[in-house]
């Protein structure tokens, strides 16, 4: 009865133990971060009750891609009986960063990105490990944020985990379409005026065809008139057929003073620097609105009417 006992006994070790090796999972090696693999490692030991230096430094060694081997291959090789402690310590010290590396990797190389404020708070943290205190870690956060999240936080007085908490709800709110709608029209606004004056590298008719549909009429839809002091390249037969087939219509200037291009632009300019050159004085700021007063009460030439008179159907008075 008793060997039966202790049979069983050792079948259920046995069973126990062969239960516990499968139950292990140790995740690929992590270059970047060796002591953090190195706690998910010995958690998993812990759970599957694996404490023999042996055992653990073969499963180790199972886990290892070739490339990380060869740093512990002399261990491996080696009488040791601690091989598995030798083996932490080696890989630890050859791919942990130094302090020196954090620090400087802390203060120029990471940024907020595209992560939320407490998530950048806490890559920091890592990085700052005991060597910084928490007011020196607050400002340097702090300064990764944008302006309009540092300049609420700022006066806070509170501790830099309640702070990450407020900086994720300001950077939640900020990044609505709600409210980034007015900025995003300005921002196609602002792509509008800069590709006014787009440049074409060469003149053929199929590159400048190409450019003037993949940079424009595929961002800005087509556009009701073009305006071009360019040459042949806009008479060939491909551009021509493509202005027909968009509806476009082509005029042609020669030179920026031409009246097709900035006519009106030049005729204003003339009159507006004999009126200021009227006026013996400095202080533009001051004597441009009675100028523009001026401007506005006379009669255009080629419509017969003053602009009060177009835009209120009545003539203004005029002070004086």
């Amino acid at each position: 009865m008793d060997e039966n006992n202790e049979m069983a006994v050792a079948n259920s070790n046995e069973q126990k133990f062969e239960a516990n090796k499968v139950s292990v999972k140790i995740p690929p090696f992590w270059e970047e971060k060796p002591e953090i693999w190195f706690f998910q490692v010995e958690a998993q030991f812990s759970i599957a009750n694996i404490s023999q230096e042996e055992t653990k430094f073969n499963y180790l060694v199972a886990q290892l891609d070739p490339k990380f081997i060869e740093n512990i291959w002399d261990i491996i090789q080696s009488n040791e009986k601690n091989k598995y402690s030798c083996a932490k310590s080696r890989l630890l010290s050859t791919f942990k960063e130094s302090e020196e590396k954090s620090i400087k990797k802390l203060l120029t190389g990471i940024s907020l990105g595209d992560m939320k404020p407490s998530r950048l708070l806490r890559k920091m943290k890592s990085l700052a490990g005991d060597n910084i205190t928490e007011k020196a870690l607050r400002t340097l956060w702090l300064d990764k944020l944008p302006d309009s999240i540092k300049n609420i936080l700022v006066v806070s007085s509170e501790n830099l985990e309640n702070l990450s908490v407020m900086a994720d709800k300001i950077f939640e709110i900020n990044s609505s379409p709600e409210i980034y709608s007015a900025t995003a029209d300005s921002s196609a606004m602002k792509n509008i005026l800069e590709n006014l004056h787009l440049y074409i590298p060469g003149i053929r008719a199929t590159t400048v065809a190409d450019a003037f549909y993949s940079t424009w009429i595929v961002r800005f839809c087509v556009p009701t008139t073009i305006t071009t002091d360019q040459g042949r390249q806009f008479e060939s037969s491909l551009f021509l057929a493509l202005a027909r087939l968009l509806g476009v219509q082509r005029i042609r200037t020669t030179e920026y003073h031409h009246p097709q291009s900035n006519g009106l632009i030049e005729e204003f300019h003339c009159p507006l620097k004999a009126e200021i050159m009227c006026h013996a004085t400095e202080k533009l700021i001051e004597i441009l609105p009675t100028i523009l007063l001026g401007f506005r009460a006379a009669l255009k030439e080629n419509l017969g009417y003053t602009s009060p008179e177009l835009v209120y159907d009545k003539t203004i008075q005029l002070p004086g």
